[in-house]
């Protein structure tokens, strides 16, 4: 079970997570950095999530990345895990984009 502290700062995480302060930083932001010893997550649970914006927006490859990194960072402050979800997402987008053109191929040709 979680201490009054811990849940009362995830409770203000959840509620600031557009509310910036001066600097312009968002609460998600010094949130997610907090984790893991102050360095953030570099785990792949952003991968995990960026396939589907590398097969929205296959033909765009630095959109790709841009959302792939927006889509990291409320949760993965670490680089690491920000890049794993932008590779994971141009790979989907690369591949997406050999399939359609393919199938275009096929489809022309019959």
């Amino acid at each position: 079970m979680a201490d009054d502290a811990g849940l009362a700062r995830a409770r203000q995480s959840v509620i600031g997570l557009s509310v910036g302060d001066a600097s312009g930083e968002t609460m998600w932001r010094r949130e997610a950095q907090g984790l893991f010893g102050g360095r953030g997550s570099y785990g792949n649970g952003a991968a995990m999530r960026a396939s589907p914006i590398g097969a929205y927006f296959r033909d765009d490859l630095e959109r790709v990345r841009d959302e792939a990194v927006r889509s990291a960072e409320p949760t993965h402050a670490h680089a690491d895990g920000v890049a794993g979800a932008v590779a994971v997402a141009v790979a989907v987008a690369r591949s997406s984009a050999i399939a359609t053109r393919s199938a275009r191929s096929s489809a022309a040709s019959s």
